[in-house]
């Protein structure tokens, strides 16, 4: 079972400051949540101990939020000195780069909407006098019947590659006989 601070920081890791791709600490919580969810759809163990619970803006690991509420809405930019992304085996972090790409392309804004939508986890125990703990059950159940539930695949007729070091697909090289040179301007 992996530590949250190791999913939390491969979710920070795999950030681009230079481009522009930040996580705060709202889309950080989002993200974890997600993945707790994909991985309990497709393992049916859940990916780390910590507990989620429902706050105003949508699910949140209390722990994460403590460690990062100092910045604000402010981007969180570095990761943990002592961060490796070995801690993590090859099975969470195929399911993490899966949660990264399906989820991790939307605004932070549109996250919380997902996580409001009706009869999702959050809205079964959402109190607004009190930050009540999402079950790993409620979490399960949703997952399996929304979630991606299965790692993003491809018909091998129509694609063959691999996944590089860093999780990428790396689709082979074209045909030599195409001809792209009217493109080599682009």
């Amino acid at each position: 079972m992996a530590k949250i601070e190791d999913v939390a920081n491969f979710f920070i890791s795999m950030t681009d400051c230079d481009a522009g791709d930040l996580i705060t600490n709202l889309k950080l919580n989002k993200l974890l949540y997600f993945a707790q969810g994909e991985y309990l759809a497709r393992t049916k163990t859940p990916l780390f101990d910590d507990k989620i619970e429902a706050w105003n803006l949508g699910p949140v690991v209390p722990s994460v939020y403590q460690k990062y509420k100092v910045l604000g809405k402010n981007p969180i930019m570095t990761v943990d000195e002592d961060y490796s992304e070995n801690n993590l085996s090859s099975e969470e972090i195929d399911i993490l780069l899966d949660v990264l790409r399906e989820y991790g392309k939307y605004q932070t804004s549109y996250l919380v909407k997902m996580t409001h939508e009706d009869n999702t986890p959050w809205t079964k125990v959402f109190d607004e006098r009190k930050n009540n703990t999402i079950p790993l059950e409620f979490i399960s159940e949703y997952f399996n019947e929304h979630g991606l539930t299965k790692p993003l695949e491809f018909d091998d007729a129509e694609f063959e590659g691999y996944r590089d070091d860093e999780g990428y697909i790396v689709l082979p090289k074209e045909d030599e006989n195409e001809d792209w040179s009217e493109y080599d301007d682009l």
